[in-house]
C-alpha cells in the first residue's frame, strides 16, 4: 500500500528544491515544469491521504504549500545575488565616486554650447572639433562635414558635442566678441587711499583748550559788587 503521506512531504520537499534550481539555474523553462509536476503531485498525494480521514490536516497542507511557494522564490532572488552565478547576473549598482568623472566630464561639455570652432576630420556623421586649441570628439546633424570648416556647438549627444556649419563671417564675429575685453571700471586710488588713511588723511581739528576761572575769595567778591563811594574828609 503506498503511504501517500510520505509521498505528498517528498514531493512537497523536492518541488520547492527544484523550483529554487530554475531561478539560479536558466534552463528555459525546463526544470520550472519539473518543479510544477512535483507540487501537484504532492498536492493529489495530499488529498489521497487526508482530505477524507483528515480534513483539518490537509487544509495545514494546503495553507503550507501556498505560503513556502512564494517564500521560496523570495528567499531564492535574496540568496541570488549573493552567488557566484547571481554575480554574473546581476550587477552592483555603480559608486557615487565612479559616476562623478562623468557628470563632471557633462558639465563640462554644456559649458560649450554655442562656442564657435572648427572641424578637424570629417564627420559622417562622429568626427573631431576643436575649441579654443583644444580637441573634442563631436557629431553633426546626419550632415556630411569636411575638415575645415567653421562649426558652432548647438547641444551634447551623449559624451559629443552637437555641431552645425556655420558661416565665416558668424566665425569672425564670434572670435572677436571673444576677443575683445571686457572693460571695467578702474577704482579711484586717490578714494582709496583716502579711506585707508596712507594719502590723504582727513585731519580733525584739535581740541581748543578751555580756561577754566580761578575761583576768588567771597570778599573781593563782594568788593568789587559793591560801588565805590568817596569821602572828601575836610
Amino acid at each position: 500500500m503506498v503511504n501517500y503521506e510520505l509521498v505528498a512531504i517528498l514531493l512537497m520537499l523536492i518541488g520547492l528544491v527544484v523550483l529554487i534550481a530554475e531561478i539560479l539555474i536558466p534552463s528555459g523553462g525546463i526544470i520550472g515544469i519539473i518543479s510544477l509536476a512535483c507540487l501537484v503531485g504532492s498536492f493529489w498525494a495530499a488529498w489521497q491521504a487526508w482530505w477524507e480521514s483528515s480534513p483539518v490536516i490537509f487544509g495545514i497542507y494546503a495553507f503550507s504549500l501556498l505560503f513556502f511557494i512564494p517564500a521560496t522564490v523570495a528567499g531564492a532572488f535574496y540568496i541570488l545575488p549573493k552567488t557566484p552565478i547571481g554575480k554574473k547576473m546581476f550587477f552592483d549598482p555603480p559608486n557615487e565616486e565612479d559616476v562623478r568623472p562623468f557628470v563632471s566630464e557633462a558639465e563640462k561639455l554644456q559649458k560649450l554650447v554655442g562656442e564657435v570652432g572648427k572641424s578637424l576630420t570629417m564627420h559622417n556623421s562622429g568626427g573631431m572639433v576643436t575649441l579654443g586649441g583644444k580637441r573634442y570628439h563631436s557629431e553633426s546633424e546626419g550632415v556630411l562635414l569636411e575638415p575645415g570648416l567653421p562649426i558652432r556647438v548647438i547641444g551634447l549627444k551623449g559624451n559629443s558635442l552637437l555641431v552645425r556649419e556655420i558661416s565665416e563671417q558668424e566665425l569672425q564675429s564670434a572670435e572677436q566678441e571673444q576677443s575683445e575685453p571686457s572693460e571695467l571700471p578702474q577704482p579711484n586710488h586717490s578714494s582709496v587711499a583716502g579711506t585707508n588713511g596712507t594719502s590723504n588723511t582727513l585731519t580733525e581739528p584739535k581740541p581748543q583748550p578751555t580756561s577754566k576761572a580761578k575761583p576768588t575769595p567771597e570778599g573781593a567778591g563782594r568788593a568789587s559788587d559793591e560801588p565805590n563811594v568817596d569821602f572828601d574828609i575836610p
